[in-house]
C-alpha cells in the first residue's frame, strides 16, 4: 500500500515538473519585442546672421564748370580740315580729307543753364531739362572722355558735331562710317556698335566719339538762342525733322536742318552716352525717330536696352586736344 502511494507521489511530482517546463518553453518561444529606434539627435537651429551694416554710397562729385576762355567766335580749324561754308553762329562747316563734314557749336555763346556732373544748372556745356521731366531718371557719368571734352570746349570755346547722321557713305560694301550727305544712315544697331562706329571718324590727333547728352543739349540750346522757337524744339519738331513712316537719306530734305545740322530731329533716333539711372545697360537715345508719332520733338529722351534696336542710329562729335 505504501509503495503504491509513493508511486502516485512520484508521478504527480514528475507531471508537475513537466507542466512547469512546458510553460517555461512556451514563454521563451514568444517573439522578442522590437528594439525601439534611437531618437533623432536634438539640433539647435543656426542663429540668423546679422545683416552687415552698409554705408550709403557717397553723393557724386559735382564738378564746378570751368570758365570758357576760348574764342568761340573764331572756330579752330584743325590740321587736315578745311572750312566749307557758314559763320560761327549760323553753322561754321568744316570738312576732312575723306569728305566728312562737321559743324561748330559755339558753347561760349550759350547761357549757363546746363548741368555738368551734378544737380546744379550753372554750366554752358552740359545737359538741359528742356521738357521739365523727372531729372532723376537720367544721368551722365563723368568719365575721362567727357571731362577731356569739357577741357577742350573751355580751351577753344566750342566743339564740332557731325553735320549728318552717320552712314556707310557711298560704299557698295559698307566698312567705314561717314558724315556725308545723301547716304542712308546706319540704323538698327546696338549701343556698343554705336560707340565703336563713333570712334572711327577722327584723323591724325583729332578723335571722334558717340555724342554725350551734354553735347546734344548744348546744341539744342544753341538752336534756341539763335532763333528756333521753343515750340519747334520742345513740342512738335515735324517741320524740321522726318517723323514719317520711312527713314530718308542724310540731308535729303533741305528743310530738315537747323544751323546747317541735318536730321537731329527725327529720321533715326540717336544713341548717346547718357544712361537711364539705376538701370544696367539702358541708354538714352535723342531726337525721336521716324514712325514714332508720340515722340515728335527733338528734345525727347527715350530709354532703350543696349541691344540692337530698330530705328536707332548715331551721330558723333570731335575731340580736339
Amino acid at each position: 500500500m505504501s509503495t503504491l502511494k509513493n508511486k502516485k507521489v512520484r508521478i504527480l511530482v514528475i507531471t508537475l515538473v513537466m507542466v512547469l517546463v512546458f510553460a517555461a518553453g512556451c514563454q521563451n518561444s514568444q517573439p522578442a519585442a522590437p528594439t525601439p529606434e534611437p531618437a533623432p539627435p536634438v539640433t539647435t537651429p543656426a542663429p540668423t546672421p546679422e545683416l552687415e551694416a552698409t554705408t550709403p554710397a557717397p553723393e557724386p562729385d559735382v564738378t564746378t564748370p570751368a570758365e570758357i576762355t576760348g574764342d568761340y567766335t573764331n572756330p579752330v580749324v584743325p590740321e587736315g580740315y578745311t572750312h566749307v561754308e557758314g559763320g560761327w553762329n549760323d553753322g561754321f562747316v568744316i570738312q576732312d580729307e575723306a569728305g566728312n563734314q562737321f559743324v561748330w557749336v559755339p558753347v561760349g555763346s550759350l547761357k549757363a543753364n546746363g548741368s555738368f556732373g551734378g544737380s546744379d544748372f550753372d554750366s554752358q556745356f552740359g545737359r538741359r531739362n528742356f521738357a521739365n521731366m523727372d531729372w532723376s531718371l537720367w544721368s551722365e557719368p563723368l568719365d575721362e572722355g567727357i571731362q577731356k571734352q569739357q577741357e577742350s570746349v573751355n580751351n577753344y570755346g566750342g566743339f564740332y558735331i557731325a553735320r549728318y547722321e552717320i552712314s556707310f557713305g557711298y560704299n557698295i560694301n559698307p566698312s567705314s562710317p561717314f558724315s556725308v550727305k545723301q547716304s542712308f544712315p546706319i540704323g538698327e544697331i546696338s549701343w556698343q556698335q554705336a560707340v565703336d562706329y563713333g570712334q572711327q571718324l577722327g584723323q591724325s590727333d583729332i578723335s571722334s566719339h558717340l555724342l554725350y547728352g551734354s553735347e546734344f543739349d548744348s546744341c539744342i540750346e544753341w538752336f534756341l538762342e539763335t532763333g528756333t522757337s521753343s515750340a519747334l524744339l520742345f513740342e512738335d519738331s515735324r517741320s524740321i525733322g522726318n517723323y514719317s513712316d520711312e527713314p530718308a537719306p542724310t540731308g535729303f530734305y533741305s528743310e530738315f536742318q537747323v544751323n546747317r545740322i541735318y536730321d537731329m530731329a527725327g529720321n533715326y533716333a540717336e544713341w548717346t552716352q547718357e544712361i537711364k539711372t539705376g538701370k544696367d545697360s539702358t541708354f538714352v537715345a535723342r531726337g525721336g525717330s521716324y514712325g514714332l508719332v508720340n515722340m515728335t520733338y527733338i528734345a525727347v529722351r527715350g530709354s532703350y536696352p543696349s541691344e540692337v534696336t530698330d530705328g536707332l542710329g548715331l551721330r558723333v562729335a570731335l575731340y580736339i586736344p
